[in-house]
């Protein structure tokens, strides 16, 4: 929570347009609107990550649909369909309010100083660029079930809990925004950016295991809550 109303409180100090922003380096300045995302969307994610979902041979994998078998095969299907509406989800990103936000604000990159332990430290801005409001919510609570932190049923109380966080964020530095903007900003932009990547692909070359059916069956349920999420 208390890193939700902080990327809150970043995202109120750098709206697009705020003065604030002349601080920043050019090349943050030069990006559209939502580019960050629209190019991982379409390189990683429709070139490259949405081809194998398609694949016959990939499906029909032991792993895989050991793997379907525990989760229900249906969540395949509404993959592709997400992959299908991507690019308009982008389009509906870009006419959300929009903030220069960290762009890859997993529990991995906010660190906590020893020495200041309410202090959070933000690490590794690669990624930062303007963005919709609520961006940085998704890699939250994707990188706390990636890291094991959290599990993937758990994610919709993570989303009740930290979309008012954020929301209270933005509010204490003066850029208030309604709560149901902050979550379609979150659901959209997570949705393209993590629904469809967060399968171990690389993996299904490795001698098939329960730990690697395990692993495939937590990933899809994590597809499945983030298919889920409200917009």
């Amino acid at each position: 929570l208390d890193a939700a109303r902080a990327l809150g409180r970043l995202a109120a100090r750098r709206p697009e347009g705020a003065p604030a922003n002349a601080a920043l380096p050019g090349l943050c300045l030069r990006v559209p609107r939502g580019f960050a995302l629209r190019m991982y969307a379409e390189r990683r994610t429709l070139w490259t990550t949405v081809p194998v979902l398609r694949d016959p041979g990939v499906r029909a994998h032991p792993v895989v649909q050991a793997a379907l078998a525990e989760t229900g095969p249906g969540v395949w299907d509404d993959m592709l369909v997400l992959a299908s509406r991507i690019p308009s989800l982008l389009d509906a990103l870009d006419g959300l309010p929009q903030t220069f936000a960290h762009g890859d604000a997993s529990p991995q990159n906010l660190l906590r100083p020893s020495a200041e332990p309410g202090t959070l430290v933000a690490i590794d801005w690669g990624f930062g660029s303007l963005l919709a409001v609520g961006f940085d919510l998704g890699q939250l609570v994707v990188g706390l079930v990636h890291a094991g932190l959290a599990r993937a049923a758990s994610l919709p109380e993570l989303v009740r809990l930290v979309v008012p966080a954020y929301a209270a964020g933005l509010a204490d530095e003066g850029w208030p925004v309604p709560q149901d903007v902050v979550q379609r900003g979150f659901a959209l932009s997570v949705q393209c950016r993590s629904a469809l990547d967060s399968l171990p692909f690389e993996r299904l070359s490795d001698e098939p295991d329960d730990a690697l059916v395990e692993l495939l069956v937590e990933r899809l349920r994590l597809s499945q809550a983030l298919l889920a999420l409200p917009t």
